[in-house]
């Protein structure tokens, strides 16, 4: 039982290797087939490195060297992850940012939308396509348990540090440096439909990354929940509140359980309570607002 527990758990961290370089190639596509040929700029450390890449290198045709540039200044923030973050947290995070990095440099630079008419118009769709495109390879990633790195390294790591700073509200702070870099140095309807691609890139990541979504689970049982509580604690890390109550129908003693995960828990959770009592009685709603001491994963 244990080996095939092993095993299991070992083929799922495979799956979700393959998922975040999967979902780097698809963020590579939304970049280099819309972004990139359309001289806008991705938000967070990417962005800047586009910056960079515009401003010092203008005439490098063979490859885009912001890729490159992301991954150097990535290089010290993936040994923080590595040294003070979660360690498969921060193995598929070096393995995202890595696929990354390697697919924006041989995926050729090529604009797919180009109606020719309207230049201005040919961006705004570039800048939408691109968005969520872009933000579908990023929720993938984050979906699979890893990140892009960057600033989420950072947010995490202060977030772990007990800072009270989120990490949307940090990107929040980069992204609007950057646009406001954008608009100085190059012009503000470059700056415009750069943000236009962030706010579709946040849509698309928020669509996918059920961490965001907050579920509510009620769990009835006629059994003694005492071995299923500890396991959702362990394994799901999330704490029980038992009430103990009675039938309406049959008069008998029950016991229910009230728990608040992450969408993205859902799965291991049903998995532990059919594993502990097949006959429970679950109910579950999602997008609850939640207050006070309740923890946010990533």
């Amino acid at each position: 039982m244990r080996d095939r527990t092993a095993d299991s758990l070992q083929n799922s961290f495979i799956l979700r290797i393959i998922g975040c370089i999967l979902g780097a190639f698809i963020y590579a596509v939304g970049v280099n087939f819309f972004i990139v040929p359309a001289n806008l700029y991705t938000g967070g450390l990417m962005g800047f490195c586009q910056v960079i890449r515009t401003v010092f290198f203008p005439n490098l045709k063979a490859f885009d060297i912001a890729g490159v540039l992301y991954y150097i200044i990535n290089f010290p923030l993936l040994l923080i992850a590595w040294k003070h973050l979660d360690r498969k947290f921060a193995i598929k995070t070096i393995i995202s940012a890595s696929s990354m990095t390697l697919f924006l440099l041989l995926l050729p630079i090529k604009q797919v939308f180009n109606p020719g008419s309207d230049p201005e118009s040919t961006r705004l769709v570039n800048s939408l396509i691109g968005g969520l495109i872009a933000g579908a390879g990023c929720g993938i990633v984050l979906l699979m348990g890893g990140t892009s790195g960057g600033v989420d390294i950072i947010g995490i790591f202060l977030f772990k540090k007990g800072k009270h700073l989120s990490i949307g509200q940090l990107n929040l702070f980069v992204n609007i440096v950057l646009y406001a870099t954008c608009a100085i140095i190059f012009n503000i309807p470059t700056a415009i439909y750069s943000v236009i691609y962030a706010v579709l890139c946040s849509f698309a990541i928020d669509r996918l990354h059920m961490q965001n979504i907050n579920v509510e689970v009620n769990i009835i049982t006629k059994l003694d929940p005492q071995e299923m509580e500890k396991d959702i604690m362990k394994n799901v890390r999330r704490g029980v509140t038992r009430i103990n109550a009675e039938g309406g129908f049959t008069g008998e003693s029950v016991s229910l359980l009230y728990i608040m995960v992450s969408k993205y828990e859902v799965t291991k959770l049903r998995n532990i309570v059919k594993k502990h009592d097949p006959n429970a009685f679950v109910t579950v709603k999602s997008g609850i607002m939640v207050y006070g001491n309740y923890l946010k994963k990533i």
